[in-house]
């Protein structure tokens, strides 16, 4: 399987990347284009793209938290609204 193995050597993709890719898979299974085994294929394809996506957000969460110290304090329903 060739096209596993380069998919390995190619550098992660970005969120934006990611999100495409995962837009088309979408789109090639809900149109019918592709048969059963390479549907479920994809959507295997899609659940690791889905992960990648979850840790691209929980990274950019981590360092708005760490950005913004006095965040708990500027929340809605913090003390600084009274």
């Amino acid at each position: 399987m060739p096209d596993d193995a380069a998919d390995h050597a190619q550098p992660p993709l970005s969120f934006e990347q990611a999100i495409e890719k995962l837009e088309t898979m979408i789109d090639a299974i809900e149109s019918g284009e592709v048969g059963l085994e390479d549907a479920i294929s994809r959507y295997e394809q899609g659940q690791r793209l889905v992960k990648r996506c979850r840790a691209i957000l929980d990274q950019a969460e981590q360092r708005i938290a760490e950005l913004s110290p006095d965040a708990d304090a500027t929340a809605p329903g913090g003390d600084d609204d009274e």
